[in-house]
């Protein structure tokens, strides 16, 4: 019920997943964190298909911008799963930990400036 909740936030606003997929099978599951990280990538990849075709249907993609970033993230992507295996899940677990809460705080600081 909760990957469902992920699902529904992310076909809604764009956001992949993995915020929420990796601690969810991490602590609720238990799979270890190397174990979530590979999975959830696999479930995003895979699941996110049809809430693309249907932006793509009704013209909210921008193919130019896709084309444009998609090898770069693929590469970013190819160099942080490398470096993933090689690293303690601790380390791992304080970076994500580190980018979400400066993910908040940035998205607190873009909200409250919006207010004014």
């Amino acid at each position: 019920m909760l990957i469902s909740g992920v699902g529904f936030i992310g076909g809604m606003f764009g956001l992949t997943g993995g915020w929420a997929i990796v601690p969810i099978l991490n602590l609720v599951s238990r799979l270890p964190l190397k174990v979530a990280v590979a999975t959830s990538l696999t479930i995003i990849a895979i699941t996110y298909a049809p809430a693309l075709m249907v932006y793509n249907i009704n013209g909210a993609l921008n193919a130019y911008i896709v084309a444009l970033t998609a090898p770069m993230v693929a590469l970013g992507a190819l160099v942080g799963s490398k470096i993933m295996i090689k690293i303690k899940a601790s380390v791992i677990r304080y970076a994500i930990i580190a980018v979400m809460i400066i993910s908040a705080i940035q998205l607190i600081q873009r909200g409250l400036a919006q207010l004014s």
